[in-house]
């Protein structure tokens, strides 16, 4: 799952965080008081979202330089309708993966999200290991060999571990079609994938969840 650090100063969306409320993701927000420490290397997050301060004169610099030493994609959402070109500038210049001016598309943040998990090099749950870049899938050391569709479906349950991923959700990530209910195309993939992942080991991973779809655990 990915876990997301909302940072902000005098300003947060709420279409933002019902967004995320609604999502699959995990998140956590802080608002930040005080610029005289700022430390978030103890902080457990893959993604801060940063609302820049809708007072000018609060400097946000060195909030998203503190949050990029933590060598984590940041993304920044301005609460100037229309795009300051200045803030829009800094925040490139440090570092910044996406900036958008308020208010933001949701389908638009949701993609530039997407984005970022796709770009992590691997994926860990338990004793699977995921490369990202070789496309290679261990458990427990041991070498899976799977095809294409069952590595994309292996990959998407992995970074939404403990969460009912309905059908035409996993239809939607990795075909870009509209479930049909006629359509045995997923239960076919995920019978192969079940028995090579679960072949030899106790501990049996995805679970069926009648009439909605399937879950890691």
């Amino acid at each position: 799952m990915l876990n997301i650090f909302v940072l902000y100063f005098d300003f947060v969306s709420s279409s933002v965080l019902n967004f995320l409320i609604s999502s699959k993701f995990s998140f956590f927000v802080s608002q930040i008081i005080s610029l005289d420490i700022l430390d978030f290397s103890k902080s457990k997050f893959d993604l801060a979202l940063l609302f820049l301060p809708q007072n000018s004169k609060i400097d946000f610099i060195p909030v998203l330089i503190a949050l990029l030493v933590c060598a984590k994609p940041v993304i920044v959402i301005d609460p100037c309708k229309g795009n300051n070109l200045n803030n829009k500038k800094k925040s490139r210049e440090l570092g910044a993966m996406a900036y958008f001016a308020y208010p933001v598309s949701i389908s638009v943040l949701d993609k530039a999200i997407l984005k970022i998990i796709n770009s992590l090099d691997s994926l860990f749950f338990n004793d699977i290991f995921i490369d990202l870049k070789s496309r290679s899938v261990f458990r427990s050391g041991k070498s899976l060999t799977l095809r294409k569709k069952e590595f994309e479906i292996l990959s998407l349950f992995v970074r939404f571990p403990n969460k009912v991923l309905t059908k035409d959700f996993i239809y939607k990530a990795l075909w870009d079609i509209n479930y049909i209910s006629s359509t045995n195309t997923l239960e076919v993939h995920m019978s192969s994938l079940r028995k090579k992942i679960n072949l030899g080991f106790d501990q049996a991973y995805i679970k069926t969840v009648n009439c909605i779809g399937y879950k890691l655990i």
